[in-house]
């Protein structure tokens, strides 16, 4: 027996997928040969580094319990087997991700050997080498959503020699070691996709949490769609932009059957925009679309939500007072002022001088059960009197008719000389921790990113500024994490 381990690559980025393939080549009598040798211990992939450290080594084992999964060890002699004819040739493909994790650059080596028993069957490849790069990242998303299980899906856009890249990565967060899922695509330059959130859940699959629509826009008129899962890629779906310089809104959602709405806000007479939801079939074919309001400026920052069959959309109008909250459930929609400057005033500490600035981030949130109809919303709102500047943080709930509660809200204060000169607070990143609070992660123009938390507002990172502005934030076990892209480990959960 013969065992062959090539690379079709031998660059990878960090968390790039890493394809093997894996060739078996039989001798010149026929033998015994496990149907399934991915499982128990038939294949076994060693790793190491160039200069000789050993990684470890890794097996079906390690990959059941990278699922969280405790495999009972099957002796080889129970597994099921087919007959190899002399002569006989058999490939295999596996990703090396996912089995170990390769998250520091540099050069490692990998090989294989195939060891089973009842056969008499033993064979070691060749080493193969290759090396780990760092990323060199343009864009990214991240998305913590759970149908049946909490996944953390997150979306990268990385440039090198080879060109524009788009790297795919879902990581089970109840797993003791998370398990890969993890694909890459060649897209255009400037592509900036968007991971859709899920508006139901389910107990009787994980397949949903695994499976997740991108959406992405291609030029002045082009939508793109594509949906990958942990059995690869789906066909990639383009479609004409409702109108010329059309532009996505928050996330897509995707729905129960499969399909997805995707809100597009599209520029209209006057200087107004116009909002509507466009819906597609689980195939990515177009099926209709219902018109949510017209705002008076272009809705940015803007997020959106699905909870229960309704989606939810929360917009400033260029950065800026009032904050408008669009609902649709079916073919109604609705569209209310949830925040203006007088409502925010209203509720500041008295005596306070601070007055609105610019609207730094916004946020929506229906948490981890879709039988809860209605939305968190979330608001931070950059505040300042001379060189003093403050942060208004705030969160409200409403429900799936859009009606909504008072604010919460607190003040924090921006600390004097956080900013250097020409530094300004870009954007912010929101989230509803367990207690009620609103959590908050500062981004400056410089690309420097706070932590805006009981210890105050501290430094975290500083990255390139068009990088630092993806960076967002997650509750796993009950605990605010950053999700920051750090270019020698790629997507960081801290």
């Amino acid at each position: 027996m013969r065992l062959e381990l090539r690379l079709d690559q031998q660059r990878f980025v960090v968390q790039e997928p890493i394809p093997l393939l894996l060739r078996f080549t039989n001798g010149d009598r026929e033998v015994a040969f496990p149907r399934d040798h991915e499982s128990g211990e038939v294949v076994t992939l060693t790793v190491r580094h160039a200069e000789g450290h050993a990684l470890g080594s890794f097996d079906g084992y390690s990959q059941d319990q990278r699922l969280g999964l405790e495999p009972s060890p099957q002796p080889q002699e129970a597994m099921a087997v087919g007959r190899l004819p002399p002569g006989a040739q058999l490939d295999w493909t596996a990703d090396l991700c996912s089995y170990v994790d390769l998250s520091v650059p540099g050069r490692y080596v990998v090989e294989a050997v195939l060891d089973f028993h009842p056969g008499g069957v033993r064979a070691r490849s060749s080493p193969a080498e290759f090396e780990v790069v760092a990323n060199h990242l343009q864009d990214f998303d991240a998305l913590l959503d759970a149908v049946a299980t909490p996944v953390l899906h997150t979306v990268q856009v990385h440039e090198d020699a080879r060109g524009t890249m788009l790297l795919v990565h879902a990581r089970a967060m109840l797993a003791p070691s998370g398990t890969w899922s993890g694909g890459v695509m060649a897209v255009p330059r400037g592509t900036r996709p968007r991971i859709a959130v899920a508006d139901f859940t389910t107990r009787t699959t994980f397949a949903h949490d695994f499976a997740r629509w991108l959406a992405w826009t291609t030029g002045p008129d082009t939508l793109a769609l594509r949906r990958f899962s942990d059995s690869g890629w789906g066909p990639l779906r383009e479609h004409p932009l409702p109108g010329q310089g059309a532009v996505l809104v928050g996330r897509p959602i995707s729905h129960a059957d499969g399909g997805l709405s995707v809100l597009l806000a599209e520029p209209g007479d006057a200087g107004s925009w116009r909002v509507a939801a466009a819906t597609f079939a689980s195939s990515g074919e177009a099926v209709g679309e219902v018109s949510l309001a017209h705002v008076p400026a272009q809705p940015h920052p803007a997020v959106t939500v699905g909870a229960r069959g309704s989606a939810f959309v929360l917009a400033g109008q260029k950065g800026a007072l009032p904050l408008v909250l669009l609902s649709l459930a079916g073919r109604d929609a609705a569209s209310s002022t949830v925040l203006d400057e007088a409502t925010l005033l209203q509720g500041l500490p008295a005596g306070t001088s601070l007055t609105p600035v610019a609207v730094l981030g916004v946020g929506l949130e229906r948490g981890l059960r879709r039988d809860v109809a209605g939305a968190e919303m979330l608001a931070a709102v950059l505040l300042a009197q001379g060189e003093r500047l403050g942060l208004w943080l705030g969160a409200a709930r409403c429900d799936e008719r859009g009606a909504t509660e008072a604010w919460r809200a607190r003040v924090v204060d921006i600390p004097p000389g956080l900013l250097d000169a020409g530094e300004s607070l870009a954007q912010v990143a929101l989230l509803s921790e367990v207690t009620g609070k609103v959590a908050a992660l500062l981004v400056t123009s410089r690309g420097r990113i706070f932590d805006c938390g009981a210890r105050g507002v501290t430094l975290l990172a500083e990255l390139e500024p068009s990088v630092a502005r993806c960076s967002s934030l997650v509750v796993l076990d009950g605990k605010v994490r950053h999700v920051l892209p750090i270019a020698s480990r790629g997507l960081v959960v801290d």
